[in-house]
């Protein structure tokens, strides 16, 4: 039995891999060879435990595909109040929570994943190397999917010249950028599936992971698109608009994304630009594809969300931010854009 530490810190190597796959106690010293593998500096935060300790117990499964994608499947309960940590390298990372909750730290930004209504989404992108920690309380059962990838994948095939992909390119260059996602019943599914790969040759495993894991990105970084082709760009490329038109257009489209956090409307809107509403409508539609009213409510909504998970604000502050008196009808419009209640994605 080796000596009780106050850390257990191993500098990583990297080294190539397929699969670990783990049914039953999951112990310090399992952990420690899997950051080896996967080229990461990990410690275990916890003066009571050691390499010899388990500290989780269940199924722990991980794929590291040819292709680069890692996958990294859970369900288990932990054995200990834990904290672990390490530095983890730029990636794109993209979670299915089918049950319980995570929190995190990465760098300064303190994360709550999943919650307590059902299954969640997110996404998370590191542009650099970022110190990561994550604390579990003992009896905490947990069932997830994480599907990581390297900076190869974000750039190839991009053109930036589309807007869909220019907002994902735009997502990609913020470093701690964060997003939650409604996975539908498909995606639950493929985690499911995921979660319980056994059967067939280790190769195959490896293959079926792959297949499914790409699946569960496409559906998280639809939702990128989707949000980023009513964010900055306009929506209408006619060549036929007239170009003061256009420019009147992305004046106001410019004005909403700086005011925001302002409760103004439409007449206060005309005075501060010196337009008529009606001329603000009809440029703003002919190049956005959408009402001044529309817009500024999706935004709104967004940055609500945002706040209610990487904030931790309250629902009826996050109400007033989106621009709304009554928490009950911010709660509606909230679950009828996001399909879920705001209470819970809090931090």
């Amino acid at each position: 039995m080796t000596s009780i530490r106050q850390n257990l810190t191993y500098k990583a190597r990297a080294e190539s891999f397929s699969e670990t796959d783990i049914n039953g106690c999951v112990y310090g010293d399992d952990l420690l060879r899997l950051a080896l593998r996967t080229g990461k500096e990990f410690k275990i935060a916890n003066p009571h435990l050691n390499s010899e300790s388990p500290l989780i117990k269940g199924r722990f499964h991980n794929f590291r595909c040819h292709s680069g994608l890692t996958v990294h499947a859970t369900d288990t309960v932990s054995l200990h109040d834990l904290s672990t940590g390490s530095i983890l390298q730029p990636r794109l990372s993209v979670a299915v929570i089918l049950e319980g909750t995570i929190d995190l730290e990465l760098g300064s930004k303190r994360v709550t994943l999943g919650n307590d209504n059902g299954p969640a989404g997110h996404l998370w992108m590191l542009t650099r190397k970022e110190h990561f920690r994550r604390t579990s309380r003992k009896g905490a059962r947990l069932r997830k999917v994480i599907v990581t990838l390297p900076p190869s994948w974000l750039t190839a095939e991009m053109d930036g010249a589309k807007t869909e992909e220019a907002g994902l390119q735009s997502f990609f260059s913020q470093h701690l950028a964060l997003r939650s996602w409604t996975p539908s019943e498909h995606i639950l599914k493929l985690a499911e599936q995921v979660i319980a790969l056994q059967s067939g040759s280790r190769l195959m495993r490896c293959m079926a992971a792959e297949s499914k894991a790409i699946e569960i990105v496409m559906a998280a970084l639809d939702e990128i698109s989707a949000t980023a082709s009513t964010a900055s760009e306009p929506a209408n490329a006619d060549s036929q608009i007239p170009p003061q038109t256009r420019a009147r257009a992305e004046r106001i489209h410019a004005y909403l994304l700086r005011s925001l956090d302002r409760q103004f409307g439409l007449d206060d809107l005309s005075s501060e630009l010196g337009l008529s509403v009606a001329s603000m409508q009809r440029a703003f539609k002919a190049v956005y594809d959408c009402p001044i009213s529309e817009f500024l409510r999706e935004h709104r909504l967004l940055r609500a969300r945002d706040a209610l998970q990487q904030e931790g604000i309250s629902v009826s502050e996050a109400a007033y931010r989106a621009g709304y008196n009554n928490p009950a009808n911010f709660a509606t419009a909230f679950r009828k854009r996001f399909s879920i209640p705001p209470s819970s994605i809090r931090g």
